[in-house]
């Protein structure tokens, strides 16, 4: 892979998902892990735009691909957009309301899993 050719995005998303598999702290480690979605998806998006927004227009993006050739199949994108809507409820609550209830154990390995299906294909991009 060449290391140096993967976007700043990219590596800017991993650093945050590092962040967070050093975390012990439940709350950090899901934050963290929002910080690299943001990440990753704000690259070429409106500064203002809302975080939904931002995810909704990259799982768009994914959604047609390049020449109308789709980057993931329909069904896991569809399953990554309902899990980032759950995760940006779940943000919405502990930022908002300091509530962090929906920040489950399984909703962190979620979306790790989930960061991970949208990093393959970006760094796919890169591989020698």
């Amino acid at each position: 892979m060449k290391i140096l050719a993967v976007p700043h995005h990219v590596t800017r998303a991993l650093e945050w998902m590092q962040l967070a598999r050093a975390s012990p702290v439940r709350v950090d480690t899901f934050a963290h892990l929002w910080f690299a979605l943001i990440a990753l998806v704000r690259f070429g998006q409106p500064k203002g735009a809302w975080d939904l927004t931002r995810i909704l227009a990259y799982l768009a993006q994914l959604r047609s691909g390049a020449g109308g050739h789709p980057v993931l199949g329909r069904a896991r994108i569809d399953a990554l957009e309902a899990l980032f809507r759950k995760a940006e409820q779940a943000r919405r609550l502990l930022f908002h309301r300091d509530d962090d209830t929906l920040i489950t154990d399984e909703l962190i390995e979620e979306l790790e899993d989930g960061l991970f299906q949208l990093i393959e294909p970006e760094v796919a991009r890169y591989r020698a």
